[in-house]
């Protein structure tokens, strides 16, 4: 069995490491509008960043499978600190890795249904609709995912202010991003606006992630004073 540090060791680089992913998929991600009159544009905009799209659709999903795995050692770590936080920080983190994860495999279906579209192997007409409805879901399954995400990062920020399992700074900043995170389904209004709470809250969570990484595998959490 793996004793305290070396479990808060762990889940310091799965932390490091998932942030890193989600960074990279961010850094190459390919804007393409599944929403748009002209779906087939889409689809050939898919074809034409193919190498950039599949980059940033495997990071991405490496990253929410991360997550699951961080989730869970956040939870053994954090859980003798308060196990009820704890808890409802491991659900919404694992909720938002399954929402994330079930986009992905949307996002990786369109990538065939951009090759079938493009070579015309099949009626093109329900190729297009096929493929709209496939991205709608997949980017509805990408704002609930981030929606679940800050669900569950407000409650491990709130547990490091109040059992100071790291520095209470960084419990504030969780809870910051959580609530901005929450605000995720403003983005189906399409106004500008509304993306930006979200967009800052979803950076903030990475860094927030990078951040607790580091702390946990260079500082041991305190023992809880008697």
């Amino acid at each position: 069995m793996l004793s305290k540090r070396t479990l808060e060791r762990v889940a310091g680089v799965l932390f490091i490491v998932m942030a890193v992913a989600f960074a990279v998929s961010i850094a190459t991600h390919v804007g393409i509008d599944f929403d748009r009159a002209d779906i087939g544009e889409s689809l050939r905009e898919v074809i034409d960043d193919q190498a950039l799209f599949v980059t940033s659709e495997a990071f991405w999903l490496v990253g929410s499978l991360l997550l699951v795995v961080a989730a869970a050692a956040s939870y053994l770590v954090f859980r003798s600190r308060d196990s009820g936080l704890a808890l409802f920080g491991l659900v919404g983190l694992l909720s938002g890795a399954m929402a994330f994860a079930v986009g992905e495999f949307a996002k990786f279906g369109l990538l065939f249904l951009a090759h079938d579209y493009v070579d015309a192997w099949a009626d093109t007409g329900a190729i297009a609709s096929t493929a709209r409805a496939v991205g709608i879901l997949g980017g509805t399954a990408w704002i609930t995912g981030l929606t679940l995400l800050g669900a569950g990062v407000v409650p491990i920020g709130v547990l490091i202010v109040r059992s100071r399992a790291a520095p209470s700074w960084m419990g504030w900043w969780a809870v910051g991003c959580g609530v901005l995170l929450l605000t995720a389904w403003g983005i189906v209004s399409g106004n500008d606006v509304a993306f930006i709470f979200p967009a800052i809250g979803g950076i903030a969570a990475l860094a927030f992630f990078l951040m607790l990484g580091i702390q946990l595998l260079w500082h041991a959490v305190p023992e809880e004073s008697a």
